[in-house]
C-alpha cells in the first residue's frame, strides 16, 4: 500500500484497516515483535539486512551447493543432448536417426604395425616364419557393405568380417554333415581376452546365426576334460575362446586348425582400455599362440583384428 510519509502513524494503520490501540507502541516488549517499517513504505522482515540498497537475499551454504549442484546436472544434460544432435547428422547435415554407428575397422596395414608393436621382446618367430600382408584381411564394415535386410538392425562385426572375406560361409557354418573326421576344426576361431568378453560376442553372434554351434573356449566354469570331451563327439564350426585355453587345447589334440578358413582377433578395448594385445595377464598366451599354432597354418587362412563398438 502506497502512503504519505507525512501520515501519523494512527491514520497509517487506520489505511491498512487494523484499528489499535495508540499506546500499543510504547513498550518495548511490543516494540521487538513489530516488523521493520522504511520510510519508503516496504516492509521488512527482521532479521533481513535493511541497510545497503541492492543487497542480495542471505543464501546458506548448503541451498548454494545444491544449486550449483542442479546448475552443473542442467549444464552436462544440455551438452550431452547437442552431442546427441551432431551424432545424428552425416557430413551433409541430413539426418541420421536411427542408423547404427559401425566400428571402424583396421586396415592390413593397421594391423600388422598394431601386432609388431605390441609384441613382447620374448616372442620369436618360429622357423623363420613371419607374417605378410597376404596374411591378413581387411574386415567390409563400412556403411556401403551393408545389406537392405540389415539397414536399421544392430550388426555383428564378427559375422560382417566374415561374410565378406568367406564365399557362401552360411552354408559352411550350417552344415550338420560334416565327417567325424572334422569334430574339432572349426571353420572359424574367434580370439578374445576373457571370459566375459567371450560370452559378449557369444551373444552377438548368435544373433546372427540362429542355428549355428559355437564351442566355448574358455576357462570359466568349463575344465578341459569337459571341453575335449565336447569337441570330439560333435562338430563346432566356431570355436570362441581364450588364447590360453585355445592353446592347452590345441596341444592336447582335441583342437585343430587344418580346416580353419578365418581367425578373428577381437581388439575392444575393456573398462581400463586394455586389449588382448596390451593385457599383461594375456598378451604373452596370445603371441604364443598367434607365433607357434596359428602362424604354420597361414597357407589356408587368414587373419584380422575387430574392433567391436560396445
Amino acid at each position: 500500500i502506497k502512503s504519505n510519509n507525512n501520515l501519523s502513524l494512527q491514520a497509517r494503520t487506520y489505511i491498512m484497516g487494523d484499528a489499535i490501540a495508540e499506546n500499543y507502541w510504547e513498550g518495548e516488549d511490543q516494540v521487538d515483535l513489530a516488523v521493520n517499517y522504511h520510510s519508503d513504505d516496504e516492509f521488512v522482515e527482521e532479521g533481513e539486512d535493511s541497510g545497503a540498497e541492492g543487497a542480495e537475499p542471505v543464501v546458506d551454504d548448503k541451498t548454494s551447493k545444491k544449486r550449483k549442484k542442479f546448475e552443473a546436472l542442467k549444464e552436462k544434460k544440455k551438452a550431452k543432448l547437442s552431442e546427441l544432435a551432431n551424432e545424428e547428422k552425416d557430413g551433409n547435415g541430413k539426418a541420421t536417426k536411427g542408423k547404427q554407428k559401425r566400428p571402424k575397422a583396421f586396415t592390413v596395414e593397421e594391423q600388422i604395425d598394431l601386432i609388431e608393436s605390441c609384441r613382447p621382446g620374448n616372442i620369436r618367430n618360429q622357423d623363420n616364419l613371419n607374417f605378410e600382408d597376404s596374411d591378413f584381411v581387411f574386415p567390409d564394415l563400412e556403411e556401403g557393405s551393408v545389406t537392405k535386410s540389415e539397414k536399421g538392425k544392430k550388426i555383428c562385426p564378427f559375422v560382417r568380417a566374415l561374410s565378406a572375406n568367406l564365399e557362401g560361409y552360411k552354408k559352411t557354418l550350417l552344415n550338420n554333415n560334416a565327417p567325424k573326421d572334422d569334430f574339432g576344426c572349426p571353420v572359424l576361431l574367434v580370439l578374445c581376452s576373457s571370459a566375459i568378453r567371450a560370452t559378449q560376442i557369444i551373444k552377438s553372434i548368435s544373433a546372427k546365426l540362429i542355428k549355428c554351434k559355437i564351442a566355448k573356449l574358455f576357462a570359466k566354469h568349463f575344465k578341459v576334460e569337459e571341453q575335449m570331451e565336447m569337441l570330439s563327439k560333435e562338430y563346432y564350426p566356431i570355436a570362441l575362446g581364450t588364447p590360453n585355453r585355445v592353446s592347452k587345447l590345441i596341444e592336447l589334440g582335441a583342437l585343430s586348425l587344418r580346416r580353419t578358413a578365418m581367425v578373428l582377433v577381437d581388439v575392444t578395448p575393456d573398462s581400463k582400455s586394455f586389449t588382448i594385445l596390451t593385457l599383461n595377464e594375456v598378451k604373452n598366451d596370445f603371441y604364443k599362440l598367434l607365433y607357434t599354432q596359428v602362424l604354420p597354418e597361414k597357407s589356408h587362412l587368414k587373419i584380422a583384428l575387430i574392433r567391436d563398438q560396445i
